[in-house]
C-alpha cells in the first residue's frame, strides 16, 4: 500500500512541473518503470525463497540495509553518519541473530485415540 501512496504524493508535486515536457514515450517509460521496479525485486525474492532455506533467506534479507548503504555511498555519493552506521549494524545484527538456529520445528502431534487408551 505504500507504493501507491508514494506515487500519488509524487504526482501531486511532479505533474504540474512536467506538464510542458511530457511526451507519449516519456509517459510509457514512466509507467513501465513504475510497474517494473516494485514487481521485479519482489518476484526475484519469491524465487529465492523457494530455493533457499528460511534461515538463509532471512539472513540475506537482514543484510539489505548494507546494500542500501553501499549504493548510497557509491552511486549517490552519500556519506553516512556514525549514528546511521551504528543503526545499520544493529539492524543487521538483530536480523542475522534472529535467524540463528532457524530450523523450523514440527509441532508434536497428539493422537487422542492412543492417549485415551481406546486403541
Amino acid at each position: 500500500m505504500t507504493i501507491p501512496i508514494a506515487a500519488v504524493t509524487a504526482a501531486i508535486v511532479g505533474i504540474p512541473q512536467a506538464v510542458g515536457h511530457l511526451s507519449l514515450g516519456i509517459i510509457a517509460a514512466a509507467a513501465g518503470l513504475a510497474l517494473l521496479l516494485p514487481v521485479l525485486p519482489f518476484a526475484l525474492e519469491m524465487l529465492a525463497l523457494r530455493r533457499l532455506s528460511a534461515s538463509a533467506f532471512g539472513t540475506l534479507m537482514a543484510i539489505e540495509p548494507v546494500h542500501g548503504l553501499l549504493f548510497g555511498l557509491l552511486v549517490l555519493g552519500q556519506m553516512p553518519s556514525l549514528v546511521q552506521i551504528i543503526g545499520i549494524v544493529l539492524v543487521v545484527l538483530a536480523g542475522t541473530a534472529s535467524q540463528r538456529g532457524g530450523d523450523r520445528k514440527h509441532p508434536i502431534r497428539h493422537d487422542p485415540v492412543t492417549e485415551t487408551g481406546l486403541a
